[in-house]
């Protein structure tokens, strides 16, 4: 039997899982493969990984799960991004990044407060980030989550 090398075999599937978030016309079969493939990167992960990696995978997964509007599946997910950035000690891009996976699940599941609290954890956080892409990257997240909020301003 070959070796499997788990951490190709994560990159590959967490790479796929966005090739379906990213599209704007997923079907009911790209749904399942999404999830499939998100999944999956999240078991590669958890034979090789770092907090870092649960950290970026259960965010993922989380997303997938906002996405297919699984809002308590999303939460867990979030919640367990947070707590891995948290215990990592993996900084603001993580932890905010872990907030916006929180005000994701809030909104699908119409908790709007809730939603805007984690948006202004994020927030607060992305004020720390050094980097100037890796800042733009949050901002345009929490952007498109406030801009679903009611009471959102209309471009």
């Amino acid at each position: 039997m070959a070796e499997v090398d788990w951490k190709a075999a994560a990159v590959a599937l967490f790479n796929e899982a966005w090739t379906y978030i990213d599209s704007d016309a997923r079907t009911a079969e790209d749904d399942r493969s999404m999830l499939a493939a998100t999944l999956g990167s999240l078991a590669c992960w958890r034979k090789v990984g770092t907090d870092k990696n649960f950290s970026i995978s259960d965010w993922q997964v989380s997303r997938v799960y906002a996405l297919l509007g699984e809002a308590p599946l999303a939460r867990h997910y979030g919640e367990t991004a947070l707590k891995y950035a948290i215990d990592g000690q993996l900084g603001p891009f993580y932890a905010g990044f872990a907030h916006e996976a929180l005000a994701r699940a809030a909104a699908v599941e119409g908790n709007h407060p809730l939603a805007r609290t984690h948006i202004a954890a994020a927030t607060d956080l992305a004020g720390q980030i050094r980097s100037g892409d890796d800042r733009a990257l949050l901002d345009i997240a929490l952007g498109d989550i406030e801009s679903q909020l009611p009471g959102a301003p209309k471009l």
